[in-house]
């Protein structure tokens, strides 16, 4: 699948590989296997592919805050009139603080809220510049985000279509439901091997909205490869987007 009749292939690592101790051998060995190039993103280069790739989406608001939640990182990025003020990228990732606080497959009740603490601490340096602009949406991307509107949707009976708007309190019913065992079979069924890390990334995005003073957030597409992509598509010289 690596030498697909392509003209170009740009390989990028992000959070993932970027948080790991052995990175190096990490990208060596892929590196040999895949015979690419492959570019380890900083936080702010991730942050703004994934704005860039919100903005090609439909649903994307004219001003708000974006969260993008990936399996290691989270990314904020604040935008007024469809320009970005500020970016920060945070290490609460779905799959890294399911790791961090799960004792078992599903996270307990008293796990999340071990959890739920955790993530406010890790929000509250940043408040001041994470806030939203008036009139603003707080949008969110990401493949959990996705999977909860697909959960959310057979729950709800609701055509899980983007953009999606989810309620807090809707979302806290999620992660009840998960600590308590009541929707494991449903998480399994229809998210697979997203279902074990869906209670983080659920008290991430919850905690983030209650920062910013909402009591809802919503689920747009987008994402770090379509904004590769709209950049590609932008960039006056492919050949040196991306130095190592």
């Amino acid at each position: 699948r690596f030498f697909c009749k392509k003209q170009r292939i740009f390989a990028f690592a992000t959070a993932c590989v970027r948080g790991a101790k052995n990175r190096d051998e990490i990208l060596r060995i892929a590196e040999k296997v895949t015979r690419m190039k492959i570019n380890l993103l900083s936080g702010e280069e991730e942050a703004e592919l994934c704005f860039l790739g919100a903005l090609a989406s439909s649903g994307c608001p004219r001003s708000g805050v974006l969260a993008d939640l990936g399996g290691g990182s989270c990314e904020f990025i604040r935008f007024e009139d469809r320009m970005a003020t500020d970016r920060v990228s945070l290490n609460i990732g779905a799959l890294s603080t399911y790791k961090k606080f799960a004792s078992q497959r599903f996270l307990s009740k008293s796990e999340t809220e071990e959890l739920r603490l955790f993530v406010n601490r890790e929000l509250e340096p940043y408040r001041a510049r994470i806030t939203l602009p008036s009139g603003g949406v707080f949008a969110v991307t990401g493949g959990s985000a996705k999977a909860a509107v697909k959960i959310l949707s057979l729950i709800e009976k609701r055509t899980a279509v983007l953009p999606f708007t989810v309620s807090v309190c809707d979302a806290k019913k999620l992660c009840d439901g998960a600590t308590s065992g009541e929707l494991t079979e449903l998480l399994c069924k229809n998210i697979g091997d997203r279902a074990e890390a869906l209670t983080s990334a659920i008290t991430i995005l919850t905690c983030s909205a209650e920062m910013l003073g909402v009591s809802s957030f919503t689920v747009i597409g987008g994402g770090a490869r379509i904004g590769l992509a709209t950049k590609l598509t932008n960039a006056d010289d492919q050949e040196n987007l991306w130095t190592r």
